[in-house]
């Protein structure tokens, strides 16, 4: 059975532990602009993903 569906997650929990799941497959993230620099002062060593 092959299930190609796709659906939003929302919710910054929701969403960040999605993200850490290597089985999932992100086709887009939607964040808004305060989030990204959120993410980029809380993360600033990672590689980015936005």
């Amino acid at each position: 059975m092959n299930n190609k569906s796709s659906f939003f997650i929302v919710g910054k929990h929701a969403v960040i532990e999605a993200l850490k799941n290597p089985n999932r497959k992100i086709l887009r993230v939607f964040l808004t602009e305060e989030s990204k620099k959120i993410i980029h002062r809380n993360s600033p060593n990672k590689k980015s993903f936005i």
